[in-house]
């Protein structure tokens, strides 16, 4: 009623009567609850991924950024209640770029969103793979971790930045080659001789 919902109502009462604020005699609502695919996300996803290194990857990505995130808001935060800072501004030793936090919000949301209903994993691993390739990819992570190993230098950046994914697509080329093979071999044409004749016939 406040939110004066109504052709996505059924969304609305499925999402309370899930996370326990209340039930519902809404008939979508209390199908949507019975299937399967509206559960939890099983746990058994996770392993899949690994499969093709994607989770390992996010999650590596995902470390830094989130370290990254907490330190320069704690920068921040530290400045703005400092009252000695007040017009003056301390040059933080990491950055995180907007659209890097702005994608580090969305991924966390789709991780809460797909765990607590299976259906909804479609956004979170589409999301994973675009955030993982960001990260594998980024100047910015790979200069952060060489600067706190002390070993950061442009040519360094340049050389994992580009290395890291084409040794994992590599991995998974050669991981991946004998099933496609394999798949690609059972296509072969299809043919019946009675459908030939009819052909020849028509």
């Amino acid at each position: 009623k406040i939110l004066n919902l109504k052709s996505d109502e059924h969304i609305f009462k499925f999402l309370k009567a899930k996370f326990g604020f209340g039930a519902t005699r809404d008939f979508d609502a209390n199908l949507y609850l019975c299937e399967e695919a509206f559960g939890l996300l099983p746990l058994n996803t996770f392993q899949r991924l690994s499969e093709t290194l994607l989770f390992y990857a996010y999650v590596f990505v995902l470390f830094v950024t989130v370290i990254t995130a907490s330190v320069v808001a704690f920068h921040n935060l530290s400045d703005s209640a400092n009252p000695q800072a007040v017009g003056q501004t301390r040059k933080c030793a990491v950055d995180l770029k907007p659209e890097a936090a702005y994608n580090l919000i969305h991924t966390l949301l789709f991780g809460v969103l797909a765990m607590s209903t299976m259906r909804m994993k479609y956004l979170w691993i589409s999301h994973m793979c675009v955030f993982a390739s960001f990260g594998l990819c980024s100047s910015e992570i790979w200069e952060l971790l060489l600067r706190l190993l002390h070993l950061c230098n442009p040519k360094r950046i340049w050389v994992m930045r580009y290395s890291v994914p084409i040794l994992t697509l590599l991995y998974l080329c050669c991981k991946s080659w004998p099933g496609m093979m394999d798949e690609l071999s059972e296509l072969k044409e299809f043919y019946d001789p009675d459908t030939v004749e009819l052909m020849d016939w028509i």
